[in-house]
């Protein structure tokens, strides 16, 4: 088992480092082991930090994808969730909100997710030009409203995905 020291360790080159190999090394190191294994609360932070502020799309989309590790097998802090929600909805690149919406699904799963990422959830359903983003998110809104009540928003959007041809042909094939 990995010491906590290398951990933060790994946490803090995420952080700091100058250099992108560095950064997503650390991301998908913590990933890999956040889905085995409770990560301090510091290494969690610096993962929804890089999603949200790194300059480099591949380090934005290992964080998000590592972030998803992590919450599908424990409970991620709402800050990092809601980090995921504004990746989803705000993003400049196609790929890191794709990957965001996946991590979205895969926390979703066994987590109450705030309403911020249930109206990104929505708004992925009418913007994404990912079939995959729109289909986790698809069914993942599905998953929710069987549990808890949906915002309206998130009922049109979902009802008018369900609609269109190039959900249909996903679902066929």
């Amino acid at each position: 088992e990995l010491p906590e020291e290398a951990i933060n360790s790994l946490a803090q080159a995420l952080s700091t480092s100058d250099y992108i190999d560095a950064r997503l090394h650390a991301t998908g190191l913590l990933g890999a082991i956040g889905g085995s294994r409770e990560l301090p609360e510091e290494a969690i932070k610096s993962l929804a930090q890089a999603l949200a502020n790194d300059e480099d799309e591949g380090v934005r989309r290992r964080a998000a994808e590592a972030l998803g590790e992590i919450g599908a097998s424990a409970q991620l802090p709402e800050e990092a969730v809601k980090t995921l929600a504004k990746a989803l909805s705000n993003d400049d690149v196609e790929c890191v909100r794709q990957h965001a919406a996946v991590a979205l699904g895969q926390i979703g799963a066994r987590a109450q997710l705030p309403e911020e990422a249930v109206n990104a959830l929505a708004k992925a359903l009418s913007t994404s030009g990912y079939i995959d983003a729109r289909l986790h998110a698809t069914g993942l809104l599905g998953a929710i409203g069987g549990s808890r009540e949906l915002p309206e928003e998130a009922i049109n959007s979902l009802a008018q995905a369900l609609s269109t041809s190039d959900y249909i042909d996903a679902r066929l094939h």
